[in-house]
């Protein structure tokens, strides 16, 4: 309650110019405030809706997740965006460091909705020994631990940071998305994203996608544990040519969807829709 009054008295008596708009992330007590605003003195309310329920009665509305915006697409101040690629980061353009093994990485959650679970049973049927699961991020452990204990080519680094993270991300041949639809009917797995500025083979659910990341990712057909394996396995086995054609693919994509390009998208929409 002190926050919103806060925020309200600061707003209320903020000095807004022509073509200013108050935008929120994900609906919260300020989404309360924001409306306030909205009625009280004309200024345009934009809502980024990146997961959960989408605030009511917002100027407009900027949606992460493909499905939940495809429900809302009728409201004409609707607008998709689900993050850009940043390709510009001096990391991005080291070599991967010579290892001998096959490296599959996860970063993100660990736990809870991620898929976490869901990948490591389906690498514990991979037959290839020379193949590694590591494992980056936060979360609930013991659930993981019990199964990472199983198989010795799984590697748990826990929470690491960014610099050890982009480090890890240099040696890995493919990336995963485990996350799965149940209950993440409303969410973008922004983590696609980072994958994607590495250029590198990503095997993903087809949760929260929308459709122009066909070509670029290897999309699960459904969520069996063993559709999940054999994809691994058959990426496992790609030829230097098709990860040459699927990194220039990639680069191309990184291009059109940069975050330059998605914010004059942005900004082309908000002055004809507001």
């Amino acid at each position: 309650f002190f926050l919103k009054k806060k925020y309200y008295n600061f707003l209320k008596n903020f000095y807004f110019q022509k073509g200013d708009v108050i935008v929120t992330y994900n609906d919260s007590f300020l989404s309360d405030i924001a409306l306030r605003i909205k009625h009280e003195l004309s200024i345009p309310w934009i809502s980024i809706v990146a997961d959960l329920n989408a605030p009511k009665k917002a100027s407009g509305y900027v949606y992460f997740n493909w499905e939940y915006y495809k429900k809302n697409r009728n409201n004409e101040n609707v607008l998709h965006i689900d993050g850009g690629v940043n390709s510009k980061s001096s990391y991005l353009l080291s070599k991967k460091k010579k290892i001998k093994k096959k490296i599959i990485l996860y970063a993100g959650t660990i736990g809870g909705h991620a898929g976490v679970s869901y990948l490591i049973m389906a690498f514990h049927q991979v037959k290839d020994n020379d193949a590694e699961l590591w494992l980056c991020g936060k979360g609930n452990y013991s659930e993981i631990k019990k199964l990472v204990e199983k198989d010795s080519r799984i590697k748990f680094f826990g929470y690491v940071s960014r610099k050890r993270l982009e480090e890890k991300c240099r040696q890995t041949d493919i990336f995963v998305n485990p996350r799965k639809s149940d209950g993440n009917d409303t969410n973008f797995p922004s983590k696609i994203l980072f994958y994607l500025s590495f250029k590198k083979p990503i095997i993903s659910t087809k949760s929260g996608l929308s459709p122009k990341y066909n070509s670029i990712l290897f999309l699960l057909n459904d969520e069996k544990i063993t559709t999940l394996t054999k994809k691994i396995e058959l990426l496992l086995s790609l030829k230097f040519n098709k990860k040459k054609d699927l990194k220039n693919k990639i680069i191309n994509f990184n291009k059109e969807n940069s975050w330059e390009v998605h914010v004059k998208k942005f900004i082309i929409w908000l002055n004809k829709k507001l």
